[in-house]
């Protein structure tokens, strides 16, 4: 047996001996003691036995085995409780070691947005606001409106620590299973163990059936709490996956139980996407922005207003600790002073990095272990004041770059049910036709990491060669670069790291810069066709022979696989499709 310095192990064995205190001993106990002679695990049990059936033709068993290494074994206590309905008795093992360890016990906080007095926060902000007029340096005026905004929440939005959910069993109850495991620890064997187990169980239930009523007789009204409504159904389903506040996370085979390490490993899984690289291209395309001779461009105050009213509510927020629905309650004297400051921000091309700044909040998928860093998807949360920037000039972002036939996504009068009806319209149209009839062969890439993996210098290549105005190419190219990002996990936050890829997750611009980036994707050849959703590209090709279907598809496949790898095109004749 391989030996293990620190190591416990406990379990049924359904295995007896009297090396663990057992009354007998079989094949599979004998089996296993000599495992442990030839080990450097020790026993833990006791003279105490682990098994105590209620039945009175049945004899108390020590089923149940703890091994640990012979080093712990001076410094581990182990004891049973005569506790819970089970045959099987609880087993409490206690190990002192040298080091202090505390389990950390992490209080959700909550912010009542609802409830808060949006007419002395806006108030306040408004006789302390200095005049827009006097706005003449970026980060001081950025510094300025945040304070601001955040001393008002402060005074004028509920805050409070959200109280534990678990609910102390009631009196009655706990009486009787006080009762119960009193005559249990004096008289194993008694008669009335079984009917007082009996009264437990149904007195239990029907508190659990009372909560639950209590729950549905509350306003479960979906267009007033859908909130409840939905959290309930996902509950309910088994879709929530939550971690453990305490639990070990493994990342590249190793386990991290510190809550600074693990924000550490998540920040670094999600921002080292890409090796960094350097080319003597990019310093030219640096060059270029850098002598674009930008105008004046001047922001209007209906601008602002439609961007902040047209932002979606939501309870987060960003690195700097705005919500959106602190801008949707500034005053009018605040929302010229911030009309002010993106104007200052435009035509100086001075950003102030906390807009540059990403939170990252790692959520566990559904259906996987939360005790693997590869199952968390990254939530990136950015400032609110910069996306309402973003959404502002996102207009001229759109209306002026190429558009592709072929691209569903993030486009006006396309969405993914117009990318699907494309689809469905080729595949009926090749059933249709006179025998033989056209069989489609589709074939669906998706790009994995897409929005992580853009290349900003290429991106920003395209952009110049674009109709967006010279003052939205130089504050998108200083947008795009020397941003960063750190990942906040169980209230402990990692280290920054500079973000060297990628378009910003979360940002309003970023889907449409990533349009802009697959723009120039090769046209299909006239018996392929291509439909594609962002980063979810389907290719399609009808025949009334499958494997000319197929013939069909592999050069394009091809083409694209290159393309989007730099490669250059080469025919590939054995190549197959790619996953």
């Amino acid at each position: 047996m391989e030996t293990f310095p620190h190591i416990l192990v406990c379990g049924d064995f359904n295995a007896h001996s009297t090396s663990w205190h057992s009354h007998t001993t079989d094949k599979r106990g004998t089996q296993i003691a000599d495992i442990i002679a030839k080990s450097n695990l020790q026993v833990l049990n006791e003279n105490m036995f682990t098994r105590q059936p209620y039945a009175q033709n049945q004899q108390p068993s020590s089923p149940d085995i703890s091994l640990i290494s012979n080093n712990l074994a001076q410094n581990t206590t182990w004891t049973i409780r005569h506790k819970l309905s089970s045959d099987h008795l609880p087993i409490l093992i206690d190990i002192n070691t040298k080091t202090k360890f505390r389990q950390t016990t992490q209080k959700r906080s909550y912010t009542n947005y609802r409830k808060a007095d949006w007419t002395n926060f806006t108030a306040e902000i408004e006789n302390h606001i200095p005049d827009p007029d006097t706005i003449d340096d970026v980060h001081t005026a950025n510094e300025i409106l945040t304070n601001l905004i955040l001393s008002a929440d402060e005074h004028y939005v509920p805050k409070g620590k959200i109280k534990t959910k678990s609910t102390i069993l009631p009196d009655p109850i706990r009486q009787k299973i006080s009762e119960r495991d009193n005559i249990r620890k004096t008289n194993p064997k008694d008669s009335s163990l079984t009917t007082l187990n009996n009264e437990i169980n149904k007195l239990i239930s029907d508190h659990k059936t009372n909560i639950w009523k209590e729950k549905l007789d509350k306003n479960w009204d979906h267009k007033n709490n859908s909130h409840m409504l939905w959290n309930t159904i996902s509950s309910l389903s088994n879709k929530k996956t939550k971690s453990l506040p305490n639990a070990s996370i493994k990342f590249n085979g190793k386990y991290l139980s510190s809550h600074q390490q693990i924000a550490n490993a998540f920040n670094k899984q999600f921002i080292g996407v890409c090796k960094h690289s350097t080319h003597k291209s990019y310093r030219k395309i640096n060059k270029e922005i850098k002598s674009l001779n930008s105008s004046e461009y001047i922001l209007s105050h209906e601008q602002l207003i439609k961007a902040i009213k047209d932002s979606s509510n939501n309870n987060s927020t960003g690195p700097d600790n705005i919500n959106i629905k602190h801008l949707k309650h500034l005053g009018p004297r605040a929302l010229d002073y911030l009309l002010n400051l993106y104007n200052l921000v435009l035509n100086t091309n001075i950003i102030p990095m906390i807009w540059k700044t990403a939170k990252i909040i790692p959520i566990p998928k559904p259906n996987k272990s939360v005790n693997e860093g590869s199952s968390y998807r990254p939530i990136s949360l950015l400032s609110p004041i910069a996306k309402t920037l973003e959404k502002i000039i996102l207009p001229s972002l759109s209306d002026n770059i190429p558009q592709n036939i072929s691209q569903h996504g993030f486009k006006k009068q396309h969405s993914t049910s117009t990318a699907l009806h494309k689809i469905n319209e080729t595949i009926a149209n090749g059933l249709n036709k006179k025998q033989p009839a056209q069989r489609s062969v589709v074939v669906a890439l998706d790009m994995s990491k897409a929005f992580d993996t853009v290349n900003i210098h290429k991106l920003t290549s395209k952009l110049l060669l674009t109709d967006v105005p010279d003052t939205i190419k130089k504050f998108i190219a200083n947008y795009l670069r020397g941003r960063q990002a750190y990942t906040v996990y169980e209230n402990k936050t990692s280290k920054q790291k500079i973000i060297k890829f990628g378009v910003p997750q979360g940002g309003v611009l970023s889907p449409t810069l990533f349009n802009l980036y697959l723009s120039d994707l090769p046209n299909p050849p006239e018996n392929v066709q291509l439909e594609s959703f962002a980063d979810d590209l389907t290719t399609i090709s009808s025949h009334s022979i499958v494997a000319q279907a197929e013939s069909n598809l592999q050069p394009y496949l091809d083409k694209i696989y290159n393309i989007i790898h730099n490669r250059p095109i080469r025919n590939k004749q054995e190549t197959k499709y790619y996953n």
